[in-house]
Protein backbone atom coordinates (compact mmCIF):
# COMPACT_ATOMS: atom_id res chain seq x y z
CA UNK A 1 0.00 0.00 0.00
CA UNK A 2 0.98 3.00 -0.77
CA UNK A 3 1.44 5.85 1.90
CA UNK A 4 1.21 9.78 0.94
CA UNK A 5 2.07 12.60 3.69
CA UNK A 6 0.16 15.97 3.47
CA UNK A 7 -0.82 18.59 5.03
CA UNK A 8 -3.88 19.48 6.77
CA UNK A 9 -4.70 22.55 8.50
CA UNK A 10 -0.31 22.50 8.90
CA UNK A 11 -0.10 19.85 10.33
CA UNK A 12 1.28 16.38 9.10
CA UNK A 13 -0.70 13.79 8.61
CA UNK A 14 -0.23 10.13 6.88
CA UNK A 15 -3.04 9.02 5.18
CA UNK A 16 -3.67 5.84 2.97
CA UNK A 17 -3.94 5.48 -0.73
CA UNK A 18 -5.78 2.98 -2.46
CA UNK A 19 -4.13 2.19 -5.95
CA UNK A 20 -6.25 0.75 -8.67
CA UNK A 21 -5.14 -2.95 -9.90
CA UNK A 22 -1.39 -2.84 -12.19
CA UNK A 23 -2.77 -3.07 -16.11
CA UNK A 24 -0.98 -5.59 -17.61
CA UNK A 25 1.99 -4.17 -19.99
CA UNK A 26 1.78 -3.75 -23.60
CA UNK A 27 4.52 -3.84 -26.07
CA UNK A 28 3.94 -1.56 -28.61
CA UNK A 29 6.00 -2.31 -32.20
CA UNK A 30 6.64 0.72 -34.57
CA UNK A 31 7.84 -0.14 -38.01
CA UNK A 32 9.74 2.50 -39.58
CA UNK A 33 9.40 2.80 -43.95
CA UNK A 34 12.93 3.13 -45.10
CA UNK A 35 13.09 5.62 -47.97
CA UNK A 36 15.31 5.74 -51.04
CA UNK A 37 16.26 8.64 -53.91
CA UNK A 38 16.39 6.86 -57.25
CA UNK A 39 17.78 9.71 -60.11
CA UNK A 40 17.83 9.18 -63.99
CA UNK A 41 19.56 11.07 -65.99
CA UNK A 42 20.38 11.11 -69.98
CA UNK A 43 23.91 12.01 -70.23
CA UNK A 44 27.09 12.74 -67.91
CA UNK A 45 26.77 16.34 -66.30
CA UNK A 46 22.61 16.61 -66.58
CA UNK A 47 23.05 14.73 -62.95
CA UNK A 48 24.62 17.25 -61.63
CA UNK A 49 23.18 20.94 -63.00
CA UNK A 50 19.73 18.94 -62.85
CA UNK A 51 20.17 17.12 -59.57
CA UNK A 52 22.83 17.92 -58.04
CA UNK A 53 20.77 20.47 -55.55
CA UNK A 54 18.52 17.23 -55.00
CA UNK A 55 21.14 14.71 -54.30
CA UNK A 56 22.79 16.93 -51.67
CA UNK A 57 19.30 17.51 -49.73
CA UNK A 58 18.85 13.80 -49.67
CA UNK A 59 22.06 12.57 -48.47
CA UNK A 60 22.01 15.59 -46.01
CA UNK A 61 18.46 13.96 -44.44
CA UNK A 62 20.11 10.33 -44.52
CA UNK A 63 18.42 8.29 -47.26
CA UNK A 64 20.29 5.99 -49.47
CA UNK A 65 20.76 7.96 -53.29
CA UNK A 66 21.43 5.58 -56.01
CA UNK A 67 21.90 7.13 -59.75
CA UNK A 68 21.40 6.07 -63.28
CA UNK A 69 23.14 7.46 -66.21
CA UNK A 70 21.19 6.35 -68.93
CA UNK A 71 23.85 7.08 -71.90
CA UNK A 72 27.57 7.49 -71.94
CA UNK A 73 27.55 11.37 -73.53
CA UNK A 74 29.60 10.14 -76.36
CA UNK A 75 27.82 11.86 -79.76
CA UNK A 76 28.42 15.30 -77.84
CA UNK A 77 29.84 17.95 -80.80
CA UNK A 78 32.84 19.09 -77.86
CA UNK A 79 35.23 16.53 -79.46
CA UNK A 80 35.15 18.32 -82.58
CA UNK A 81 36.17 21.51 -80.73
CA UNK A 82 38.81 19.29 -78.47
CA UNK A 83 40.16 17.65 -81.89
CA UNK A 84 41.07 21.39 -82.99
CA UNK A 85 37.60 21.86 -85.04
CA UNK A 86 36.51 25.86 -84.09
CA UNK A 87 36.90 28.01 -80.62
CA UNK A 88 35.84 27.07 -77.65
CA UNK A 89 33.96 29.47 -75.69
CA UNK A 90 34.69 28.15 -72.75
CA UNK A 91 38.56 27.54 -73.37
CA UNK A 92 38.95 30.94 -75.07
CA UNK A 93 41.06 29.56 -77.71
CA UNK A 94 41.21 26.77 -80.32
CA UNK A 95 42.29 23.10 -79.13
CA UNK A 96 45.88 22.03 -80.75
CA UNK A 97 46.30 18.25 -79.48
CA UNK A 98 49.69 17.98 -80.57
CA UNK A 99 50.84 20.97 -78.68
CA UNK A 100 48.65 20.23 -75.75
CA UNK A 101 50.16 16.97 -75.68
CA UNK A 102 47.14 14.44 -76.60
CA UNK A 103 46.31 12.56 -79.47
CA UNK A 104 43.19 13.14 -81.33
CA UNK A 105 40.11 11.94 -79.39
CA UNK A 106 38.11 8.97 -81.12
CA UNK A 107 34.39 8.42 -79.50
CA UNK A 108 35.67 6.08 -77.26
CA UNK A 109 38.26 8.70 -75.84
CA UNK A 110 35.36 10.78 -75.36
CA UNK A 111 33.11 8.19 -73.54
CA UNK A 112 35.78 7.39 -70.69
CA UNK A 113 36.34 11.05 -70.35
CA UNK A 114 32.58 11.48 -69.60
CA UNK A 115 32.67 8.84 -67.01
CA UNK A 116 35.70 10.21 -65.48
CA UNK A 117 34.15 13.79 -65.14
CA UNK A 118 31.00 11.68 -64.13
CA UNK A 119 32.16 9.12 -61.24
CA UNK A 120 34.12 12.25 -59.97
CA UNK A 121 31.05 14.59 -59.37
CA UNK A 122 28.95 11.57 -57.78
CA UNK A 123 31.56 10.64 -55.23
CA UNK A 124 31.56 14.36 -54.59
CA UNK A 125 28.15 14.26 -53.58
CA UNK A 126 28.46 11.11 -51.83
CA UNK A 127 26.20 8.80 -53.92
CA UNK A 128 25.71 5.59 -52.57
CA UNK A 129 25.49 3.60 -55.89
CA UNK A 130 25.82 4.81 -59.95
CA UNK A 131 25.20 2.21 -62.95
CA UNK A 132 25.34 2.88 -66.41
CA UNK A 133 23.08 1.36 -69.16
CA UNK A 134 25.26 3.30 -72.13
CA UNK A 135 22.16 3.28 -74.40
CA UNK A 136 23.07 5.56 -77.77
CA UNK A 137 23.66 8.91 -77.04
CA UNK A 138 20.96 10.74 -79.22
CA UNK A 139 19.13 7.46 -79.40
CA UNK A 140 17.52 6.80 -75.87
CA UNK A 141 14.16 5.03 -76.31
CA UNK A 142 11.57 5.37 -73.29
CA UNK A 143 10.77 1.62 -73.00
CA UNK A 144 14.38 0.38 -72.76
CA UNK A 145 14.63 2.87 -69.81
CA UNK A 146 11.53 2.18 -68.24
CA UNK A 147 12.45 -1.65 -68.36
CA UNK A 148 16.20 -0.90 -66.62
CA UNK A 149 14.44 1.74 -63.83
CA UNK A 150 11.89 -0.63 -62.89
CA UNK A 151 14.53 -3.81 -62.76
CA UNK A 152 16.91 -1.89 -60.90
CA UNK A 153 14.56 -0.33 -58.88
CA UNK A 154 13.29 -3.87 -57.32
CA UNK A 155 17.04 -4.58 -57.04
CA UNK A 156 17.08 -1.95 -54.51
CA UNK A 157 14.00 -2.95 -52.65
CA UNK A 158 15.05 -6.41 -52.41
CA UNK A 159 18.20 -5.51 -50.67
CA UNK A 160 17.55 -2.13 -48.23
CA UNK A 161 13.24 -2.94 -47.83
CA UNK A 162 11.26 0.39 -48.16
CA UNK A 163 10.13 2.39 -51.46
CA UNK A 164 11.69 4.78 -53.90
CA UNK A 165 11.54 8.21 -54.57
CA UNK A 166 12.27 8.49 -58.41
CA UNK A 167 13.96 11.80 -59.71
CA UNK A 168 15.00 12.74 -63.04
CA UNK A 169 14.02 14.04 -65.79
CA UNK A 170 10.97 16.32 -66.80
CA UNK A 171 8.50 14.64 -69.24
CA UNK A 172 7.11 18.25 -70.37
CA UNK A 173 8.00 19.58 -73.76
CA UNK A 174 7.00 23.26 -72.21
CA UNK A 175 9.99 22.56 -69.87
CA UNK A 176 12.66 20.57 -72.44
CA UNK A 177 13.73 19.59 -76.07
CA UNK A 178 16.00 17.38 -75.93
CA UNK A 179 14.71 13.81 -77.12
CA UNK A 180 16.94 11.71 -74.99
CA UNK A 181 15.72 13.88 -71.90
CA UNK A 182 12.20 13.24 -73.01
CA UNK A 183 12.94 10.00 -73.32
CA UNK A 184 13.58 9.13 -69.95
CA UNK A 185 11.12 11.47 -68.36
CA UNK A 186 8.02 9.41 -70.25
CA UNK A 187 9.47 6.90 -68.58
CA UNK A 188 9.59 8.11 -65.67
CA UNK A 189 5.87 9.43 -66.01
CA UNK A 190 4.50 5.95 -66.96
CA UNK A 191 6.61 4.29 -63.92
CA UNK A 192 4.56 6.74 -61.70
CA UNK A 193 1.20 5.96 -63.62
CA UNK A 194 1.89 2.07 -63.41
CA UNK A 195 2.63 2.81 -59.64
CA UNK A 196 4.63 -0.04 -58.63
CA UNK A 197 4.64 -0.90 -54.82
CA UNK A 198 8.17 0.01 -54.18
CA UNK A 199 7.38 3.85 -55.39
CA UNK A 200 6.42 6.39 -53.05
CA UNK A 201 6.68 9.42 -54.97
CA UNK A 202 8.12 11.01 -58.47
CA UNK A 203 9.55 14.58 -59.23
CA UNK A 204 10.74 15.50 -62.32
CA UNK A 205 13.70 17.84 -62.90
CA UNK A 206 14.25 20.93 -65.36
CA UNK A 207 17.66 21.92 -66.32
CA UNK A 208 17.21 25.63 -65.36
CA UNK A 209 20.21 26.43 -66.05
CA UNK A 210 19.12 25.73 -69.98
CA UNK A 211 15.41 26.09 -70.12
CA UNK A 212 14.93 28.85 -67.39
CA UNK A 213 12.59 29.00 -64.77
CA UNK A 214 9.10 29.79 -65.89
CA UNK A 215 6.90 27.66 -67.70
CA UNK A 216 3.57 28.40 -68.86
CA UNK A 217 0.68 25.72 -66.80
CA UNK A 218 3.31 24.16 -65.16
CA UNK A 219 3.88 24.74 -60.69
CA UNK A 220 7.26 24.34 -60.27
CA UNK A 221 9.06 24.12 -57.02
CA UNK A 222 12.75 24.77 -55.81
CA UNK A 223 15.28 22.88 -53.99
CA UNK A 224 18.33 25.06 -52.47
CA UNK A 225 21.53 23.96 -51.70
CA UNK A 226 22.72 25.86 -48.61
CA UNK A 227 26.10 25.55 -46.93
CA UNK A 228 28.34 22.38 -46.83
CA UNK A 229 25.68 20.92 -49.45
CA UNK A 230 26.08 23.98 -51.85
CA UNK A 231 29.94 23.71 -51.58
CA UNK A 232 29.41 20.04 -52.63
CA UNK A 233 27.15 20.93 -55.54
CA UNK A 234 29.33 23.57 -56.90
CA UNK A 235 32.48 21.14 -56.15
CA UNK A 236 30.73 18.08 -58.68
CA UNK A 237 30.39 21.08 -61.28
CA UNK A 238 34.09 21.42 -61.15
CA UNK A 239 34.37 18.13 -62.09
CA UNK A 240 33.20 18.39 -65.53
CA UNK A 241 35.78 21.43 -65.96
CA UNK A 242 38.77 19.44 -65.27
CA UNK A 243 41.72 20.05 -67.33
CA UNK A 244 44.24 17.62 -67.26
CA UNK A 245 44.89 15.88 -70.62
CA UNK A 246 47.59 13.40 -69.74
CA UNK A 247 45.33 11.75 -67.30
CA UNK A 248 42.31 11.71 -70.12
CA UNK A 249 40.81 14.94 -68.04
CA UNK A 250 39.45 17.04 -71.15
CA UNK A 251 36.78 19.16 -69.13
CA UNK A 252 33.99 17.46 -71.39
CA UNK A 253 30.84 19.14 -69.51
CA UNK A 254 32.60 22.56 -69.56
CA UNK A 255 33.21 23.06 -73.09
CA UNK A 256 29.58 21.39 -73.62
CA UNK A 257 27.71 24.10 -71.63
CA UNK A 258 29.61 26.65 -69.89
CA UNK A 259 26.95 28.98 -69.49
CA UNK A 260 25.25 26.81 -67.55
CA UNK A 261 27.52 25.94 -64.73
CA UNK A 262 28.69 29.62 -64.96
CA UNK A 263 25.05 29.89 -63.48
CA UNK A 264 24.77 26.55 -61.43
CA UNK A 265 27.93 28.20 -59.30
CA UNK A 266 26.21 31.43 -58.84
CA UNK A 267 22.99 29.60 -57.27
CA UNK A 268 22.82 26.20 -56.85
CA UNK A 269 19.57 24.84 -56.73
CA UNK A 270 17.51 22.46 -58.43
CA UNK A 271 13.40 23.17 -60.00
CA UNK A 272 10.99 20.42 -60.45
CA UNK A 273 7.80 19.60 -60.88
CA UNK A 274 5.33 16.45 -59.47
Amino acid sequence: MDRRTVLIGGVAATTAAVLPSPKPKTTTTTTTTVFHSLFVWAHPDDDTLGGGAAIAAEKASGKKVFVIMVTDGEATGVRDLLNGSGTSSWAGYTHNPTAEDYAPLTQDDIKAARRREFETAMRTLQVDEFIYLSLPDGGVDTTSVQTAVENYAQTIVNQYGGQIDLKGHTYKTVAEDHPDHLAIGNALHNIAVDAPTWLRSSRYFILWELHGSSFIGLTVARVNAIGADAARVVMAGRAYEAWAPVQGMFAVGGHSVPEAFTALFSDPHGLYHS
